[in-house]
């Protein structure tokens, strides 16, 4: 089970989140700020997703389909607290 925030195009338009530099876990975690999560969006060709990577083993997946090819995209996002209670629970 995941948590997904949609429309993926509220995070890339700049409208919620703000982006974070890196593609390790730690290092993205410390760069969060009080009540923010750790998301990630990827670009999948035929659908867009952003998905909330605050477990390292939820991170490390998203990760590895972008490492193996199957996402064309993995960028990192800060959303607050309130944005991310906006987020769908799958």
């Amino acid at each position: 089970m995941g948590v997904y925030y949609n429309p993926v195009t509220d995070i890339t338009d700049g409208i919620v989140g703000r982006r974070i530099q890196g593609h390790d876990h730690a290092a993205a975690k410390r760069q969060l700020r009080g009540d923010e999560h750790l998301y990630v969006v990827c670009d999948r060709a035929i659908f867009m997703q952003a998905a909330n990577v605050d477990a390292k083993s939820e991170f490390d997946a998203f990760y590895q389909v972008y490492m193996t090819g199957n996402a064309l995209s993995f960028e990192l996002y800060a959303l607050t607290a309130e944005q991310h209670q906006r987020a769908d629970t799958r």
